[in-house]
């Protein structure tokens, strides 16, 4: 349902494939992994790591506007159902003719990789 993948050079055109596609699409674009437990409990480095995805999520909602219109964004975790990960916040989606275009950061718990995915839920 899935892959990982690098970030795209030109992520504008990517999401144009996403769009163009029959089917749903998920892609994590940039995630991490913590090394250890210890680095997994530090919040400090927990809420470095998150300004760190929110910033290059601001960065690609900026760059999808212009091409997308402008997005609907989330207030909180989860918002939108469109989206097909969990704790999905900050949390981005343009409503399309085709189905929702979505960008988010998902981390469900700070054990787990936090992860930066895009996709497209096609409409039913």
């Amino acid at each position: 349902m899935y892959d990982e993948i690098d970030m795209p050079e030109d992520i504008v055109a990517f999401a144009e494939q996403l769009v163009a596609k029959q089917e749903d699409s998920l892609f994590f674009i940039k995630s991490y992994e913590w090394q250890d437990d210890e680095e997994a409990h530090d919040d400090d480095f927990q809420e470095e790591m998150h300004d760190e995805f929110s910033e290059l999520y601001d960065s690609i909602v900026e760059q999808l506007s212009p091409r997308f219109g402008e997005a609907a964004e989330a207030s909180g975790p989860d918002e939108f159902e469109e989206i097909q990960v969990n704790e999905a916040y900050p949390a981005a989606v343009w409503s399309l003719n085709e189905g929702t275009l979505y960008l988010a950061v998902s981390h469900e718990d700070r054990e787990l990789p936090m992860l930066l995915a895009i996709g497209m839920t096609r409409k039913q």
